[in-house]
């Protein structure tokens, strides 16, 4: 009992002591797992021996038991990271503030602080460390994106391709860029800080220094261009702008100027007014019509000679509806509804004859071309040109006439016709023969042989025609002759070989009249033919008379020299003998649509002649026998020389007028907004964020002129036979070794292509193969190219795997006034319609336009007798 008595005080105590110590360590485990830092306790080779609940959060573990689990040492993301914590704490005995890169359990890379203590033994040796990680990541990636934001505006403000100063309120230069050297010639930024704004002299004369006073004082942003010559010696046209820089509390601490040289865009402006004026002068030079009309009649361009019709001046008239000076409402309804049509279906027009009212109400006759053009701020507008052709029209009016007076001149007239073969045999006959001789009908006259009818022979006739026969010449007499019906007549007869293609002869062609009792008839028809004969030979345009077979019957040539042949080389030939192909095949095919339509006809058409090229335009016109036709032809060599000329200054001063107002304003506008916005924000990031975009316009405006340059010749070089195949392989080869990284697959089932091209032919490939290139996001680019041959051409396709092209953007990639395909499928779209060609867009996979875009080049084939002119 004494044992139990002196055993239960100590039994007591001891489990006082317990208690305290339990409950000591609930409140330290409660205050362990709630602090919001997350807690660890390690050995010194890595075992974790405990962590609080905010620790296994923040290293992305599902429980405490599955970070235990971990070796300290996996959560380093680098090895040597580990290796410096633990010298510090071997040396130290603690570590305080101790950044590192630690993996989350599902991968994630993240920035911790720690901070930790070595716990040791009575006899000093480390049984583990006791030790906190604080999230920091936010905090760390903020000082990163400072760093790198910092770097980035140093760069970009070093390496701007315009020039940049920073200046301070007093007119002191802080900073100058490279670019900004360069422009004013500097030997360098100290040179350039030696400068003061608002001191040096030519800077005051030059207005710049009043305009920094302006911005430094009221905080405004200005922009200017100036004419400069910097302290070196560098002259230039400036264009610059001054925008002010404030700090928090809206204090302006800073000026930041921005100036480019804008020397050769003044010169291109200046070149391109100088364009204009060329064209102007030319345009005036022409003797016919030039006129541009928009779509409500106004005229938006004329010429002299258009302006000299209503007796007034170009100046006048320009701007004014064609309704207000034209004095025939009837044709100025009629002619802008001929505008409203061609504007509408965007096809070029031809009205070979309109009625045209003269002020003095006298009528005139004119040959009208309309065009439709899209003409600057106006539009969709007309381009016409108007050839007077009142006398021409009176001139085949006359040929007409003279027509219809030989057309009954046959009908009517008591000469006899009839053709033979090679043997006498009577092929033909016509009616004024058979009454001359007395004959039944053609078939009781193709009974009798020229050779061998007795008759025939005691008149000498059978001579006469063996003679033609046989000398291949024509024979001229005069015959008494009684026929085999007893028709006794005295005969003039003239007998004229037929030849065959290759000259000899076929037989004959005999015409004959009874001189005895018409002898005054013939005479009268003598004077009446000389008349006429008169009129046709002095008119100096060319005629041919074509027979119902296409034969050339009659030629009036004044001028031998416009003739492939001399004329009499002509007669008797076909047209596909005589002339030409393809302008044989046009001749056949007009005089056919005349015969059945009976109405005039005319055609334009080039000819070869001595080595140089001619232009004609041939009227057809319908005899009045339905079979014949007369074709008038005239030479127009030097109007289309003048229409060329103006066609090529006029496309020309279009082209880059149409770029310079598009692509270049689009930049400058970007230009000019983003450093309008740049002195007003203050936000750094978004500061460098204008600036990336005003670097990129300019670099884009580079590359624009770049480009315009290339094609400067693009309207006035002349086209030729050109290997496509050739081409396409160059510049295929060309990508291969600018670009080594893409993958490129071409294929040709065509191993030679010849089209009409010209210098500019591997330029249009280019653009296309480096806009697949381009404008392809993915990091494994692939690109299809392909050749292939079709039944009037060839087409080549590019296509490749990256964004491709929506439907909708499709519809407008190659719309040249909303400027959407940039001045790549510009060129391309100019240089491929140059070559009669198309360009189009598709989806690589049919219906699937994410999967990639492929172009499509439709090129026509070339041809020996094609135009070799642009």
């Amino acid at each position: 009992m004494s044992e139990k008595h002196s055993h239960a005080p100590h039994s007591d105590d001891e489990a006082s002591t317990l208690a305290k110590i339990k409950k000591a360590e609930a409140r330290y485990r409660a205050l362990f797992d709630s602090i919001p830092i997350g807690l660890y306790r390690s050995t010194p080779e890595g075992a974790i021996l405990d962590v609080n609940p905010r620790l296994v959060q923040l290293l992305g573990h599902s429980d405490k038991s599955s970070l235990i689990a971990t070796n300290a040492a996996n959560l380093y993301v680098d090895s040597q990271s580990r290796k410096k914590w633990q010298a510090l704490m071997k040396k130290e005995g603690v570590v305080r503030g101790f950044e590192i890169q630690v993996r989350r359990h599902d991968g994630q890379l993240i920035w911790v602080r720690d901070s930790a203590r070595a716990i040791r033994d009575a006899s000093g040796r480390v049984t583990h460390y006791e030790g906190s990680l604080e999230d920091i990541n936010e905090h760390r990636l903020a000082e990163d994106k400072v760093r790198k934001s910092e770097t980035r505006f140093r760069t970009l403000f070093q390496e701007a391709p315009i020039g940049l100063l920073s200046i301070d309120t007093h007119g002191a230069i802080q900073g100058a860029n490279r670019t900004a050297l360069e422009l004013l010639g500097s030997p360098s930024e100290k040179a350039t800080k030696q400068i003061n704004i608002l001191t040096f002299q030519p800077l005051r004369d030059a207005g710049i220094s009043a305009r920094f006073e302006e911005c430094a004082k009221e905080g405004k942003i200005i922009g200017d261009e100036r004419p400069y010559t910097s302290k070196w010696g560098k002259t230039a046209v400036l264009q610059y702008k001054l925008a002010p820089l404030f700090d928090t509390d809206g204090n302006i601490i800073e000026v930041l100027c921005g100036f480019v040289d804008i020397s050769e865009l003044k010169r291109s402006e200046q070149d391109l007014r100088e364009s204009e004026e060329r064209l102007r002068q030319v345009i005036d030079l022409v003797p016919h019509q030039v006129f541009v009309r928009d779509c409500e009649g106004h005229l938006v361009l004329l010429n002299n000679a258009f302006a000299e019709i209503y007796g007034t001046t170009v100046e006048d008239i320009l701007g004014k509806k064609f309704s207000s000076i034209h004095v025939n409402a009837h044709e100025v309804e009629t002619f802008l509804r001929e505008d409203a049509e061609v504007i509408r279906t965007k096809k070029r027009t031809h009205y070979p004859e309109s009625q045209f009212t003269m002020p003095d109400g006298s009528v005139r006759w004119h040959d009208t071309r309309k065009i439709p053009i899209q003409f600057g701020d106006h539009g969709s507008c007309i381009l016409g040109v108007a050839l007077d052709i009142t006398e021409n029209k009176q001139a085949a009016e006359e040929i007409r006439k003279s027509e219809e007076k030989f057309r009954m001149l046959f009908q009517e007239t008591p000469i006899g016709i009839l053709t033979c073969d090679i043997e006498g045999n009577i092929l033909s006959v016509n009616r004024t023969a058979l009454e001359l001789l007395g004959s039944p009908s053609e078939e009781a006259t193709k009974q009798i042989n020229l050779l061998t009818f007795k008759a025939l022979r005691d008149a000498g006739i059978s001579d006469d025609v063996k003679r033609c026969i046989m000398q291949s010449e024509t024979v001229e007499s005069e015959r008494p002759y009684v026929s085999k019906w007893g028709k006794a007549t005295f005969l003039q007869i003239k007998i004229i070989p037929t030849l065959n293609q290759d000259g000899t002869v076929n037989g004959t062609l005999s015409v004959f009249e009874d001189i005895s009792e018409r002898k005054l008839v013939q005479d009268a028809l003598s004077q009446s033919e000389e008349t006429h004969r008169t009129i046709i030979q002095s008119m100096n345009d060319l005629i041919f008379v074509f027979n119902k077979n296409d034969r050339f019957t009659n030629i009036h040539a004044s001028k031998r020299e416009l003739m492939v042949a001399a004329p009499e080389e002509f007669l008797g030939k076909t047209i596909a003998e005589a002339m030409p192909s393809p302008i044989a095949g046009q001749f056949s095919t007009l005089c056919r649509i005349v015969r059945e339509t009976s109405e005039t006809k005319r055609i334009d058409y080039p000819l070869e002649i001595d080595d140089k090229e001619h232009w004609f335009s041939a009227d057809f016109n319908p005899h009045e026998d339905g079979e014949r036709i007369v074709v008038v032809v005239r030479d127009i060599t030097e109007l289309k020389a003048a229409e060329k000329r103006i066609r090529a200054e006029r496309n020309g001063a279009m082209f880059y007028l149409d770029l310079m107002a598009h692509d270049f304003r689009n930049q400058l506008q970007v230009i000019l907004a983003n450093s309008a916005l740049l002195g007003a924000e203050n936000d750094l990031t978004a500061q460098r964020s204008m600036l990336a975009q005003i670097e990129q316009s300019c670099e884009k405006c580079s590359e624009m002129i770049d480009k315009i340059k290339l094609t400067e010749q693009l309207m006035t070089v002349s086209l030729k036979g050109k290997s496509l195949d050739e081409a396409l392989r160059i510049c295929i080869e060309n990508l291969r070794i600018r670009f080594r990284n893409i993958s490129i697959e071409s294929s040709f089932d065509v191993e030679e292509a010849v089209i009409l091209a010209d210098e500019f032919l591997e330029r249009l490939l280019s653009n296309l193969m480096m806009n697949a290139v381009e404008h392809n996001p993915n990091s494994k680019k692939h690109i299809w190219i392909s050749l292939q041959k079709q039944e009037k051409g060839y087409v080549v396709a590019i296509a490749d795997n990256g964004p491709g092209i929506s439907d909708k953007m499709k519809a407008s990639l190659f719309d040249m006034s909303r400027r959407f395909g940039g001045i790549g499928l510009h060129q391309a779209k100019q240089i491929i319609e140059k070559y009669g060609g198309q360009i189009e867009v598709h989806d690589r996979v049919p219906g699937a336009f994410s999967k990639g875009a492929e172009f499509r080049l439709n090129f026509p084939k070339f041809r020996s007798d094609s135009t070799m002119t642009s």
